[in-house]
């Protein structure tokens, strides 16, 4: 697939997956997606609240992609200065999810140490 053809395809894709989302939660849909967050951020200087957001790009098919000099060996996402943010991508033998977590020092003790989430990580 070329860029010409997955750019459309990602943006359709984001698009139909806020969607479903939507439909899923009904008529709240939009209030628990978006208006919700939005209140968490405007107190961004509240140290009682703690928010995680999660975004999974495990389906989209990077590793199919070519862009002319053929298909990538690795991928990633840029580095996004958001704080307390964890990316899911697939592997490149789509057999497993790669997580990209950015947490404060502190908090990454809870997940490097949580018996739940060591059962699922090589």
């Amino acid at each position: 697939m070329d860029f010409e053809h997955y750019v459309p395809l990602l943006g359709n894709t984001v698009k139909k997956t806020v969607s479903d989302c939507v439909n899923i939660l009904g008529k709240d849909g939009h209030e628990i997606l978006f208006e919700n967050r939005a209140r968490v951020a405007a107190k961004g200087g509240d140290s009682s609240i703690k928010s995680i957001t999660f975004s999974d790009f495990s389906k989209f098919g990077f590793y199919e992609v070519d862009f002319g000099f053929g298909k990538p060996k690795w991928t990633t996402i840029a580095n996004i200065p958001i704080e307390n943010f964890i990316m899911l991508l697939n592997t490149k033998e789509n057999d497993g999810i790669e997580a990209w977590v950015q947490l404060h020092e502190e908090d990454m003790h809870y997940i490097e140490h949580d018996k739940e989430i060591k059962k699922l990580t090589t």
